[in-house]
């Protein structure tokens, strides 16, 4: 079955698999981004509602939206934590495949898939702990 579905289509060379994981990389980026600006609008509403509690000398629910704050702020420390953390796979990919060059070809390969299979273990571990905070 294997064989069927290689020849009706190849693998892609290392190259090709390096941009689609760094595109995949980058479209995270911007999830990421997308979350974080989410989480800093509602901080913005709940800023308002804690200055109209306090008005209202509501303490009670002010004390709980300040607490909603702290937490959105620690989540986008860790969402910016994550993103600094894909940024630095990309740049380890491309830099991984930039020194492979340089090598004999037959050693090329070999350290190429090597680091290939590394990379997307990364890849695999940075998408599982974002999708872990949503």
């Amino acid at each position: 079955m294997e064989k069927m579905k290689s020849i009706i289509k190849p693998k892609p060379n290392p190259q090709q698999q390096l941009r689609d994981w760094q595109r995949r990389l980058r479209q995270e980026c911007r999830n990421i981004e997308r979350q974080i600006r989410d989480i800093q609008r509602e901080e913005k509403n709940v800023q308002k509602a804690i200055r109209e509690a306090a008005k209202r000398n509501d303490m009670g629910s002010a004390k709980a939206l300040a607490k909603e704050i702290v937490r959105s702020r620690r989540t986008v420390n860790r969402l910016y934590e994550n993103k600094a953390q894909l940024n630095s796979i990309s740049m380890h990919l491309g830099e991984s495949v930039g020194a492979l060059l340089h090598l004999p070809w037959n050693i090329l390969w070999f350290c190429l898939y090597a680091s290939i299979v590394y990379e997307k273990f990364l890849l695999r571990i940075a998408i599982c702990s974002i999708r872990k905070l949503n």
